[in-house]
């Protein structure tokens, strides 16, 4: 889903905090805790998440998960008994070193300075950690942006691949919850 478009702005320049409001990006971490969206209309300067701000830190803490809030989205429903659950494995990543941007941090480091709302990893067939933050739950809506589009054309490939699907099938063959929405008809 692409959101409104923005102007760039050079590397390295922070978005402002809004009109005359405080530097929320080097306060608090969660929405909560910001006071994003909190209590009755009109917000306090620098609080309100608007479809100026919304994609932007530290606004897009409460945005990305109330992005039906703020702009038309769809819902595709899926088949519950067809949920695939994996097994699990704990396996404690948060001390893993990595590299980014030519320096060396953690992953609980990463995940801390990305304002991430939700890791998992599987491995092998098991989830090895599963984690939320920003009040996000297993269950709480959560815009994807393009990790949809990439997961979906990595099975995609995959299954092609393997001769499971045929690519030039159209969409609603493959997948019927598709029938009757914009994509019915695709390939």
């Amino acid at each position: 889903m692409s959101g409104p478009s923005r102007p760039s702005r050079p590397s390295g320049q922070s978005s402002p905090s809004g009109p005359s409001g405080p530097d929320l990006r080097r306060t608090r971490r969660s929405a909560a805790e910001l006071g994003l969206m909190e209590g009755a209309p009109p917000f306090e300067p620098g609080r309100a998440v608007t479809l100026a701000n919304w994609e932007e830190p530290p606004y897009n803490r409460w945005g990305f998960q109330h992005v039906r809030d703020l702009i038309p989205t769809a819902r595709i429903r899926h088949d519950h008994s067809a949920v695939w659950h994996l097994p699990t494995e704990p396996v404690d990543l948060s001390g893993v070193r990595l590299s980014s941007a030519g320096r060396e941090l953690t992953v609980a480091e990463m995940l801390e300075e990305t304002y991430t709302d939700a890791f998992l990893v599987v491995h092998r067939g098991r989830v090895v950690t599963e984690q939320y933050f920003n009040g996000m739950e297993p269950d709480t809506t959560h815009l994807l942006m393009s990790v949809s589009k990439s997961v979906t054309s990595t099975v995609v490939g995959i299954l092609a691949g393997r001769g499971v699907i045929d690519t030039s099938a159209r969409i609603e063959t493959i997948v019927p919850e598709l029938a009757g929405s914009s994509f019915d008809g695709a390939t």
